[in-house]
C-alpha cells in the first residue's frame, strides 16, 4: 500500500514513510494533551510530588509541623531549602526508594515550568513520545521494514493505556523509555561485539532502569534468555556479565545508602498489609494468590496490554458471557473448518459469529470483537506462514514475559497486588511490535477470508479503542492507573492554595484538616494524625509573596477553614473524606 500510495503522490517511499510518521507523531501528541491538567492529581501522583520536592510523607523532615513550643507554622518556614538528604529520606519513607530517578528530574523540571498539574504531567508525556520516537526507529533498525515501523508507532500512538500513563504523574513511562533503549543498545552489541562502547551504555541504562522502578529488573532477566538462545558463545557472556558490574554496584550502593535501605523491609511489610486486605476482601484488586484469583486478575492485565484486546476483560468475565462466546466461537470455527471451500462460507462464518448477540441482554460489542480476533487467530494458526526471527523471538519473550511473570510475584507475596497493568507495561511497547508484524503479516500472506474478518475486527475495534480513550479523557477510563467511583475535580490542594492566597490578610490563621491514622503506612511508625493535606496545600503556597500563618486543627477531619482577625471562620474547601482526596 505505501508503495503504491508513493507512487500515485510522485514522491519517493522514503519521503512518504517520514511524511506519515510526522503525522502519526502529531496525532499522538494530541492524543496525550487533551485535557492533561484538567483532573486533580490522584494517588501515588501526589506522593511523587512529595518525593519530588524533597518532602517526607507527614512532616519527616519538616519540624514545624509539630513544633513543642508552638502550634503554629508558616509557608515561609515550610519553604526552606531541603538537600540530597532530604531527598533520600523523602523517597525512602514514600517510595521505598524506588522511582528515585523520574522524582530528581521532575524536581529540576518543576523548577522550569512550575507546579500547574499540566506542566508537571507534561514531563511523563514528553518520555512517553520519546518511546514512540524510539520505537519507530528501533523496527526499522531491527526488522528492516519502515510499514512495520508505522504500524507498531500507529498502534502505541492509540493505546489507552499508553494515553493514560502518559497523564499520570509518576516514573512508568520513563521506565518505558528506558527499557526499550537498552534492548537497542543490546542488540546494537550483540551485532557489533567489538563496540564496547555501546556494552557500557547498557549497563548504565540497566542502573537507570532500575533507578527508575525496581519492576523492570524482569526485562533484563529475558534479555539473559534471548542472549542464552541465540548467543551462546563464552566471549559474548563474559562481556555482558561484565558489563553487569555497573547496575549491581549501582544498586549495592543505593541499596545501602538512606534512599534505598528501606526498600527490602518496606516490600515485606507492604506483603503483610496486602495479604490482610486480601483476607478482608475488602479490595477487587487484592485478592489471595489461588488460580481463580490469578487468572482472573491476569486476564484482565492482558486485556489491557495490548490494542487488540483492550477493553474485553470486563464485559467477557463471567459463566455466561464465557459459554455465549465459546458456543458461538466454536459453531464458527466448525463451519469454517467444513466448508471453507464454499464460495459463501465465510459470509455464513462471520453471521453465526454476531447472531447470537442480537437476542442477548448485555451489549454484544466486545462479544463481537473477541469472536473476531479468535477466529482471526485460528485461520492464521492453520496458515502457518508466519516466518521466525530471532527479533521476532526477543519481542514476543519481553512482551508476553513482562505479563506471564507476574504470576510469579503473586506466589511470593499470596496476593494479586502485583498482577496489575503498571508492573508489566514497560513490555507493552514490545506487544505493539508483536502485533504489528501479526497485521503486517495478514496482509502481506494472509489468505482472502482471513484478511475479511480480521479487517472486520479491526474497525470494531478501533471503535471500542476510540471510546475508551473518550472515557479517559472524561476520567472514567479502565483502571490502567486510577480506579475512582466518580471523575476527578481539578486539583483541590492547588484550588485550596488559591482560595487561601485571594482572602488571606494580616492577622488571619489558616485552620488545616487533619484525619487519624486506623494503622501503619508503608511500614513506618506514623504520628497520631496527619498533616498531609497541610503539606499538599503548602506545596501550592511555598513560592507566594505572604506569609500565611497556619496550624493543624486535629479535631477537624476535612475543611480547610480561614480564621479572621475578628474570629469569624470563612470555609475554603471541604475533602468530604474520600470524595475529594484522590
Amino acid at each position: 500500500m505505501p508503495n503504491r500510495l508513493a507512487s500515485f503522490l510522485g514522491i519517493s517511499e522514503i519521503k512518504l514513510t517520514k511524511i506519515l510518521f510526522v503525522g502519526i507523531f502529531l496525532l499522538a501528541t494530541i492524543l496525550r494533551f487533551i485535557n492533561l491538567g484538567k483532573h486533580g492529581m490522584a494517588g501515588d501522583e501526589m506522593y511523587s510530588m512529595l518525593v519530588s520536592n524533597f518532602i517526607s510523607q507527614e512532616g519527616g523532615n519538616q519540624p514545624e509541623f509539630r513544633k513543642t513550643s508552638s502550634p503554629y507554622f508558616t509557608n515561609k518556614e515550610l519553604a526552606q531549602k531541603k538537600n540530597w538528604s532530604d531527598f533520600l529520606v523523602s523517597v525512602a519513607k514514600r517510595d521505598n526508594g524506588s522511582g528515585a530517578l523520574y522524582a530528581l528530574l521532575s524536581h529540576y523540571w518543576q523548577k522550569i515550568t512550575g507546579k500547574s498539574d499540566g506542566a508537571i504531567r507534561s514531563l511523563p508525556l514528553i518520555f512517553n513520545l520519546l518511546t514512540l520516537v524510539l520505537l519507530f526507529y528501533f523496527v526499522k533498525k531491527y526488522f528492516k521494514s519502515d510499514n512495520l515501523a508505522l504500524i507498531s508507532s500507529f498502534l502505541f500512538t492509540i493505546s489507552p493505556l499508553m494515553i493514560s500513563y502518559s497523564q499520570v504523574n509518576r516514573t512508568y513511562t520513563l521506565m518505558f523509555l528506558i527499557a526499550l533503549l537498552s534492548t537497542y543498545i543490546l542488540l546494537a552489541f550483540l551485532q557489533n561485539q567489538k563496540n564496547i562502547l555501546s556494552l557500557i551504555v547498557y549497563g548504565v541504562l540497566v542502573f537507570l532502569a532500575l533507578m527508575s522502578h525496581y519492576a523492570v529488573f524482569v526485562i533484563f532477566l529475558l534479555h539473559g534468555i534471548y542472549v542464552l538462545f541465540y548467543y551462546r558463545n563464552f566471549k559474548t557472556i563474559i562481556l555482558l556479565i561484565a558489563s553487569m558490574l555497573i547496575p549491581a554496584l549501582g544498586m549495592i550502593w543505593w541499596l545501602n545508602s538512606p534512599g534505598g535501605q528501606w526498600a527490602f523491609h518496606s516490600i515485606e511489610v507492604s506483603k503483610v498489609v496486602y495479604n490482610q486486605i486480601a483476607l478482608n476482601g475488602s479490595d477487587p484488586l487484592i485478592q489471595t494468590s489461588t488460580l481463580p484469583h490469578i487468572l482472573k486478575q491476569l486476564w484482565k492485565v492482558i486485556s489491557m496490554s495490548f490494542v487488540f484486546s483492550d477493553g474485553f476483560a470486563f464485559k467477557l468475565l463471567g459463566k455466561t458471557n464465557m459459554i455465549i462466546s465459546a458456543a458461538s466461537l466454536a459453531a464458527g470455527i466448525i463451519l469454517y473448518q467444513f466448508l471453507r471451500k464454499k464460495s459463501y462460507f465465510i459470509w455464513l462464518v462471520m453471521a453465526v459469529l454476531i447472531l447470537p448477540y442480537f437476542f442477548y441482554s448485555i451489549n454484544p460489542f466486545n462479544f463481537i470483537c473477541f469472536n473476531f480476533l479468535s477466529l482471526s487467530l485460528y485461520i492464521a494458526f492453520l496458515e502457518k506462514k508466519l516466518s521466525h526471527s530471532k527479533e521476532i523471538f526477543l519481542v514476543f519473550l519481553i512482551g508476553t514475559g513482562s505479563i506471564i511473570l507476574l504470576v510469579l510475584f503473586a506466589k511470593m507475596d499470596g496476593n494479586t497486588f502485583r498482577i496489575i497493568p503498571r508492573y508489566a507495561a514497560y513490555g507493552y511497547t514490545f506487544g505493539c511490535i508483536l502485533s504489528g508484524i501479526f497485521i503486517s503479516w495478514i496482509f502481506s500472506s494472509g489468505s482472502k477470508s482471513l484478511k475479511m474478518v480480521f479487517s472486520i475486527f479491526l474497525i470494531l475495534q478501533l471503535v471500542q479503542i476510540s471510546k475508551i480513550i473518550y472515557n479517559i479523557y472524561q476520567d472514567r477510563a479502565y483502571p490502567y492507573f486510577h480506579v475512582l467511583s466518580e471523575p476527578r475535580v481539578e486539583n483541590p490542594y492547588r484550588a485550596s492554595a488559591e482560595n487561601i492566597f485571594k482572602n488571606y490578610a494580616v492577622g488571619d490563621t489558616v485552620l488545616m484538616p487533619s484525619f487519624r491514622y486506623d494503622i501503619n503506612e508503608s511500614g513506618y511508625d506514623m504520628p497520631e494524625y496527619s498533616v498531609q493535606d497541610a503539606q499538599y496545600i503548602n506545596l501550592y503556597l511555598t513560592e507566594t509573596p505572604k506569609t500565611i500563618i497556619q496550624r493543624v486543627d486535629t479535631t477537624e477531619n476535612n475543611k480547610v477553614f480561614l480564621q479572621k482577625k475578628s474570629g469569624n471562620k470563612i470555609l475554603i474547601y471541604d475533602f468530604e473524606d474520600g470524595r475529594y482526596r484522590y
